[in-house]
């Protein structure tokens, strides 16, 4: 915890700053847990290890299943293809 000594606007924001990265860092830290938890079900419904889909390879049904993932991440979740 980190205490600022003093009063008036600038410790307030300060503070106000703080606290909203503090807000920013947990919506990412739940988001990165719902992206997991979406490859998760991913992988399981078609019967892939994670490691596989991680792999790189082509096999089937890998690249339907990163197409189909990729998809979802994005519409569902705002993510960017970059």
């Amino acid at each position: 915890m980190i205490t600022i000594l003093g009063s008036g606007e600038f410790v307030s924001e300060v503070i106000q700053h703080a606290e909203e990265k503090i807000k920013y860092q947990l919506a990412r830290m739940e988001l990165q847990k719902r992206i997991k938890e979406e490859i998760d079900i991913q992988c399981k419904n078609e019967k892939v290890p994670v490691a596989m889909l991680q792999s790189g390879s082509r096999r089937p049904p890998l690249p339907k299943l990163r197409r189909a993932i990729a998809l979802k991440l994005v519409n569902e979740y705002g993510l960017s293809l970059a």
